[in-house]
């Protein structure tokens, strides 16, 4: 119960607990800033696939 709160504190946050069940937590904006401060082109390929698969998870669901 604890994990969840800590993985919050950062950009990217993910943890595993115990059972098997576990989350990953983004701040999407945050991420795409960061990406474009360092001089990411969001266009490139491979950016753009790590930008859709943060989109794929679900953090309401509790499970990545």
């Amino acid at each position: 119960k604890h994990l969840h709160h800590k993985a919050q504190q950062y950009d990217i946050g993910v943890y595993f607990e115990a059972n098997g069940h576990g989350a990953i937590i983004t701040k999407y904006k945050k991420i795409v800033q960061i990406l474009q401060d360092n001089g990411f082109d969001l266009a490139d390929k491979a950016v753009n696939k790590f930008l859709k698969f943060l989109l794929l998870t679900n953090e309401a669901v509790g499970d990545a």
